[in-house]
């Protein structure tokens, strides 16, 4: 299995056996005053490598050269053997800086980067 494309978008599901992604596909998102981004990351995969290695790593690296949010994934084991396939992964993340962030995965099926425009309140400042 490879990974063969990725978006970020306001919301995917499985419906049938397909993708349905709702709301589109975003590059820009407006936090609230939380600054809490909600939004899904969409992997587009093919079987054609016979990898059994599910294991991603997704990196969320801000704009400001701050801490990066880790997090590891697994896809899903049906992908493996799949002439084409999909994964989603719900993100919730506290973005604390406006910016260029970079939505980042890697691991045995390939990599994929992604860029996410963030703006919206920045918290203030405590006296």
């Amino acid at each position: 299995m490879r990974i063969s494309g990725a978006f970020l978008a306001e919301k995917t599901e499985a419906f049938d056996n397909k993708l349905n992604v709702v709301g589109g596909v975003i590059s820009k998102y407006k936090v609230g005053p939380d600054r809490v981004a909600q939004f899904d990351l969409a992997v587009l995969t093919q079987g054609d490598t016979g990898d059994a290695d599910r294991l991603v790593v997704i990196e969320v690296l801000p704009p400001d050269g701050g801490q990066l949010i880790h997090m590891h994934r697994e896809l899903p084991a049906n992908l493996t053997n799949a002439d084409a396939g999909f994964a989603c992964f719900q993100l919730r993340l506290t973005l604390n800086s406006n910016g260029r962030w970079t939505v980042a995965m890697r691991g045995a099926a390939g990599e994929v980067s992604l860029p996410l425009t963030v703006s919206g309140p920045l918290p203030r400042s405590r006296p």
